[in-house]
């Protein structure tokens, strides 16, 4: 996400934050006034309106989104985050998607934190206050070196976090005192960990097919019961001393992954017949690397893939490679391809890092 918010806000007077919190139920609606819509100037648009909450007699907010790079609906809330430990809100999406949360205080300072909505059915979130980071991004005059006040809470930004169309609706955001417990609807990730792609958001149009031009692979997505989760499938067929695979998005976005100080890749499938696969990625200097794993036929697996394994890939380099030594400072796709002939199928499920 670029810089976004506060554009045309009107800053309450002082006074204001010694009020009680007031965080929105979407029952009182003045575009541009309490709240208003946010997007980039390259063509993305954002449409608001109200529609009916998750329970009987409540309203939620209904972002419609066409996005190019970002945009979203901004919310005045104005008081004080002290002594609340979390914020908890129904949300559904028409697809799979992130959901941004901004708190915006006063002084337009920012901390954001997000949540994964799977469907359009309503799921309830709960957010704790210590997700929220301070993103690489400055609302539009703000001062990057000031930190977020929790005492001056001006609004909250909702933003998708997916190109495309997307139709988000948020119901009443309520505050949790006491324990938190979250609930995102992202995993919690161990010290070290991070998920490369789990499938749970990606889209065809984040990902993409190269075979020779005898071969072909194609991706499908289902939920698998015994991972209980969507996976990806992927169906091959490649001619005699012919290649096909799929190269895939490296997290829910297009920001890239710091892979710097990763010492494995974990590779969780599931194949129809044992056979040997290849997985790769370009550096930031667009360097090609690649290794080899086997994985046996039958049930779920995860394959561990030594960093130390990669090598840069003998047969293709990209005509703007850097060369040089190995950067992983951010890593934008990756891909996986099986080794052989014939008919391939086989299901993967998560690919992560350990540092």
């Amino acid at each position: 996400m670029k810089k976004l918010l506060m554009l045309g806000l009107v800053l309450l007077p002082l006074s204001a934050w010694a009020s009680a919190l007031v965080l929105p139920d979407w029952k009182t609606w003045d575009m541009d006034k309490n709240l208003g819509t946010f997007a980039d100037a390259l063509g993305s648009t954002v449409l608001a309106d109200r529609v009916a909450g998750p329970v009987e007699g409540q309203m939620a907010a209904k972002i419609s989104a066409q996005l190019v790079q970002w945009g979203g609906l901004w919310v005045l809330a104005p008081g004080s985050l002290e002594g609340v430990s979390a914020i908890r809100f129904s949300a559904r999406a028409s697809k799979p998607c992130k959901i941004q949360i901004g708190l915006n205080d006063s002084a337009k300072s920012v901390q954001v934190a997000f949540v994964r909505v799977l469907s359009d059915e309503w799921a309830e979130f709960e957010v704790p206050l210590s997700l929220f980071q301070k993103p690489d991004w400055t609302n539009p005059g703000g001062d990057k070196s000031k930190a977020f006040d929790p005492a001056r809470l001006h609004d909250i930004s909702l933003s998708p976090i997916t190109l495309g169309q997307v139709d988000v609706a948020v119901g009443p955001i309520r505050a949790v005192r006491g324990k938190a417990k979250a609930s995102t609807g992202l995993e919690e990730p161990k010290a070290g960990s991070e998920v490369v792609q789990d499938f749970q958001l990606l889209d065809k149009s984040s990902c993409g097919p190269f075979a020779d031009d005898k071969s072909s692979i194609s991706i499908d997505f289902s939920t698998d019961k015994d991972q209980a989760r969507r996976v990806a499938a992927f169906k091959a067929s490649i001619a005699a001393k012919g290649w096909a695979g799929y190269w895939m998005r490296a997290g829910d976005d297009w920001t890239g992954q710091d892979w710097r100080k990763a010492k494995v890749m974990l590779v969780t499938l599931k194949a129809e017949s044992d056979g040997d696969y290849t997985v790769g990625f370009n550096d930031a200097g667009q360097n090609a690397y690649v290794a080899r794993f086997h994985a046996k036929a039958g049930d779920w697996q995860t394959v561990s893939v030594p960093f130390s394994a990669f090598v840069l890939n003998p047969f293709y380099q990209p005509p703007q490679a850097k060369g040089g030594e190995q950067d992983l400072s951010r890593i934008e796709t990756f891909n996986l391809a099986p080794s052989g002939e014939g008919k391939i199928s086989y299901k993967v499920a998560e690919v992560k890092i350990e540092r």
